[in-house]
């Protein structure tokens, strides 16, 4: 999230001399969601940056370096948060890192990011992080979007609340930078915030527990200050009382249950004296306008209603799916052209043999198919960055937050699964804007059901074959009914899994959304570009290498063995034809007529389709047909099941090589025709008939085919349990869906 900027500073206090041990000061960026802290965290750090993990989540840690006249100082950009007490992996995570219990000690100063045209909704987790008595500097960020809504802020006045430097920015212009920068450098100031009026029923509590727990505060004035926040948050409580002694736990437990045995409900006692507080502060600070429907509600109203949103956002998301799967369709060609370049130079500067044909069809191949997913994924992440920033990305959340939820979803979810129309891979990766990891677990889970590109062959393949006659109602192509059909079965299966997902293995109560929709920023070209490459390049580098291997592995199956015996002699036949054509044997290519030349392409043909049944990968789709005959598919089709585990639109090829059909596209007529004519030896009966289609598409429909996909679950999930859970259970319910299809229409008669 970049409001108005978001990002982080670091800091080292001008001629102090580094700590102990030689390590860097560290300073962290930490406010609310869509602050403008991303915007901030660029400009002070500019490229001296990089993103790891936050150990045990796939929360992405940023960090980078600001020089200071002192040195370089380490800057931490802590997720968004609203409070200490945490709700989300984001919120434990900010809580770790300020408190030293992620395995570093607490930052050696805080940097707030403040929205000063919504100051109240700031406030509040900037005074508890004010609480742990770190030094700090506020950033009161968006000072030019709350001009135009003719808010001001008394930067003077807050600093002199708030007891630490206060430095109007804008992280969108840069405005401020500079000075934030030399307030960071002088190392801020511990803070002395007005103390909140907390219940006299709280303060009883907190004044009986000081005195016992003075040590554990630092002292019996702290622990007064500190005790009546902690009493009203379970989280803080448990956190308190698991680093206490035993009878000194047991004593603050009875104290905190005294409160309840009472009717006080600590947790809110404390929050409405927190906000009591905050709005005090705000009215002394801040000089607004006479409450009036501002243009910002007025726009609200129309992208939040429930028609008039929708179609918007309709609009919106047609235009996503327009650019993932028509705008990348000439930058993704681009790409293949590239390494058909690249592939034919290695084959014209290695001699014909293995190293060329393992080069060429398995590693050039390899690194092609993860390159090839970078427009889509560019592209997917330059929309969200843009809704993001723009404001409009939480609107459209809570637009389809109600729908989503039937199927245990949250409104987020939406945009990943439209993406995955294009290609799964961007769409689990976009699923990272979703902060609960059940939810985000459950959208990942989904993504790959949505019938992407890649099986667009597929059914064209078996729509051209099969039933590229015929009219539903008397309008309407059966092959179009068929098509839509399979998209609609990939949006139940996945919908009807999301459901399951949820109320079994990420069992628990759907989180509620609460957020407070962002002002509207326009988005800025810079940190929009810096984090559209920071997650492409991530993907190449991280996903890639296992994309690689897996490619590799699988031309090797279908590679080996060299030496086969085969049913017949390729080179006689090629004499034989060259003969017939009244061309010398061993004439070059260039000497053969059209007729030769079809002529040898079709022996190439016959003798790649015998190599391929007996290589390893043909060998193992022999083994398959027993379990696949009850789908109707016989070894050739398991062939293309094998193979297009690389890719699914690998299937439409590989059937090519095996029906010995040249280089076929998927609506090439050689292909489709030898389709039509193959007839099984044993019944006589064609092997590919409308029913083994229809079969064959429901298992494409839902089967895991993409390994491009696992890899990508995997960096994105941190391990191999969720990659293989999906596909076992797509793999489960592609099976048993092909097998109710065919064995009932068998049943039927069909």
């Amino acid at each position: 999230m970049k409001d108005c900027g978001h990002g982080e500073g670091g800091s080292t206090a001008a001629g102090e001399p580094p700590p102990p041990g030689g390590r860097l000061r560290r300073a962290a960026l930490a406010g609310n969601p869509n602050v403008g802290k991303s915007s901030l965290f660029n400009r002070l750090t500019g490229l001296h940056q990089k993103v790891t993990n936050y150990p045990g989540v796939t929360v992405e840690r940023k960090s980078g370096r600001m020089e200071t006249p002192a040195g370089p100082l380490e800057v931490v950009d802590l997720p968004g948060s609203y409070s200490l007490s945490p709700h989300t992996v984001d919120e434990a995570v900010v809580r770790d890192e300020i408190r030293g219990l992620a395995g570093s000690p607490p930052p050696d100063l805080l940097v707030l990011v403040l929205d000063a045209s919504n100051l109240s909704r700031n406030l509040f987790f900037a005074l508890q992080l004010l609480d742990t008595g770190i030094p700090a500097v506020a950033a009161l960020n968006c000072v030019d979007a709350a001009a135009a809504e003719g808010i001001s802020v008394d930067a003077g006045a807050l600093s002199r609340l708030l007891g630490i430097p206060v430095v109007p920015t804008c992280g969108r212009t840069g405005e401020g930078v500079e000075a934030l920068r030399a307030a960071v450098a002088a190392g801020g100031a511990p803070g002395s915030p007005p103390a909140p009026a907390w219940l006299p029923e709280v303060e009883a509590a907190a004044a009986a527990l000081a005195a016992p727990l003075a040590e554990r505060f630092g002292g019996v004035e702290e622990a007064r200050r500190r005790l009546p926040e902690i009493l009203g948050s379970e989280g803080l409580f448990q956190e308190l009382a698991a680093s206490l002694p035993e009878d000194l736990a047991d004593r603050a437990r009875r104290e905190r249950n005294s409160l309840a045995a009472r009717g006080v409900d600590a947790a809110t006692a404390t929050a409405e004296a927190r906000y009591r507080m905050v709005d005090a502060v705000v009215a002394e600070v801040v000089r607004a306008p006479l409450a009036s429907l501002s243009w910002r509600e007025r726009l609200d109203r129309v992208l939040t209603h429930r028609v008039s949103g929708t179609l918007i956002l309709l609009g919106l998301f047609t235009l996503v799916f327009q650019a993932l799967f028509a705008w990348s369709g000439p930058l993704m060609d681009g790409v293949g052209a590239l390494f058909g370049l690249l592939g034919d130079g290695v084959a014209a500067a290695v001699p014909e043999g293995l190293l060329r044909e393992f080069l060429v069809d398995g590693l050039v191949a390899g690194f092609e198919g993860v390159v090839v997913f970078v427009p889509q994924i560019a592209i997917l992440f330059v929309f969200i960055e843009v809704m993001d920033d723009s404001g409009y990305l939480a609107r459209a959340a809570f637009l389809l937050d109600r729908l989503m939820g039937k199927a245990g979803l949250p409104g987020r979810a939406f945009l990943p699964l439209v993406s995955g129309f294009a290609c799964a891979i961007p769409g689990i990766m976009a699923a990272r804007t979703i902060k609960d990891p059940r939810d985000r677990m459950a959208t990942i889970f989904t993504v790959p059901f949505m019938s992407c590109s890649a099986r667009l062959p597929v059914y064209t393949m078996v729509v051209g074959a099969l039933f590229s006659e015929g009219r539903v109602f008397g309008f309407l192509a059966t092959g179009t009914v068929i098509m839509i059909s399979m998209y609609l079965l990939g949006i139940a299966a996945g919908l009807l899994s999301a459901g399951l997902l949820r109320r079994t293995v990420l069992r628990g109560g759907r989180s509620p959304l609460l957020l407070e929709l962002p002002g509207y920023r326009w988005p800025q070209p810079r940190s929009v570009l810096l984090e559209v490459g920071r997650r492409t390049w991530q993907f190449v580098s991280r996903a890639g290498p296992v994309i690689v291997v897996l490619t590799v592995v699988l031309w090797v199956l279908a590679a080996f063995p060299r030496e086969v015996d085969l049913d017949r002699d390729y080179d006689a036949l090629r004499a034989e034809a060259a003969a017939a054509a009244g061309v010398a044997p061993d004439a070059p290519p260039e000497a053969w007529t059209e007729g030769l030349r079809a002529e040898m392409v079709r022996i190439d043909d016959m003798e790649g389709a015998e190599r391929s049944a007996r290589s390893w990968a043909g060998r193992i789709g022999r083994t398959m047909e027993p379990v696949l005959a009850p789908l109707g598919f016989d070894w050739k089709i398991g062939i293309g099941i094998v193979a297009s585990f690389a890719a699914r639109e690998v299937f439409v090829s590989t059937l090519a090589v095996v029906y010995a059909a040249g280089d076929a596209g998927e609506e090439d007529e050689a292909l489709l025709s030898r389709i039509r004519s193959d007839v099984d030896p044993g019944t006589g009966r064609p092997v590919f008939r409308p029913l083994v289609g229809i079969s064959l598409l429901v298992f494409f429909v839902l089967a895991m085919q993409c390994m491009s996909t696992l890899a990508v679950v995997r960096r994105e999930t941190g391990g191999w349990k969720w990659p293989l859970l999906m596909l076992g259970w797509m793999t489960g319910l592609a099976y048993v869906g092909s097998l109710l299809v065919y064995q009932v229409g068998s049943a039927l008669g069909f």
